[in-house]
């Protein structure tokens, strides 16, 4: 059994990955007491910038590795994505995902704006011409990112566009090469 007794590694890294479930708000909250307290020059906002970007990246890393390692040795397969390993899909459908995140923004700024630019998707897969756009990812990392994008797309283009009540639409292009894969919105 060990020094650990009935208690596994497993058990271990998923009580590690909860523990720290509410970094993110607390370092918000500190920045924003930090501020509160001390003002902030030029020069300290870039420290604390380039700070919280290499933290930040350390998070989502060591995340990634401690929810891949209680997917694959938890002992639960996930029936909505029995195909993942772990949480990588092998066959991840760019175009599907991009998609998804597109949906998700559109309700909400429906929900805010009471409209939402129409998306105007184009794909080109130089890799394997005429077959479905996929790569081996994190399929939920690739729609956060996509999802945040159109966010930020479609409240620039609701708020620059307000006056005339004409919202052009968001174009998207996702190019699939043999070394990249590269998602462009505009």
């Amino acid at each position: 059994m060990g020094f650990m007794g009935s208690f596994s590694f497993t058990d271990t890294v998923i009580k590690i990955r909860n523990r720290h479930n509410d970094v993110i708000p607390t370092m918000a909250q500190g920045v924003i007491e930090y501020k509160e307290s001390f003002g902030i020059d030029p020069v300290t906002s870039q420290n604390v910038q380039y700070f919280l970007d290499r933290f930040y990246m350390s998070r989502i890393s060591i995340r990634m590795l401690l929810n891949q390692h209680s997917l694959l040795f938890g002992g639960k397969i996930n029936p909505a994505h029995p195909k993942h390993i772990g949480s990588i899909d092998p066959s991840c459908n760019v175009v599907e995902v991009v998609r998804d995140g597109y949906e998700s923004a559109k309700r909400l700024c429906d929900l805010y704006y009471m409209s939402s630019p129409e998306l105007i998707l184009e794909e080109l897969n130089a890799k394997s011409p005429g077959q479905p756009m996929q790569v081996v990812y994190v399929p939920s990392h690739l729609y956060h990112m996509v999802f945040e994008l159109f966010k930020n797309a479609m409240r620039a283009t609701m708020e620059h566009n307000a006056d005339r009540c004409i919202y052009p639409p968001i174009h998207v292009h996702v190019t699939l090469g043999n070394e990249d894969l590269t998602v462009k919105v505009t």
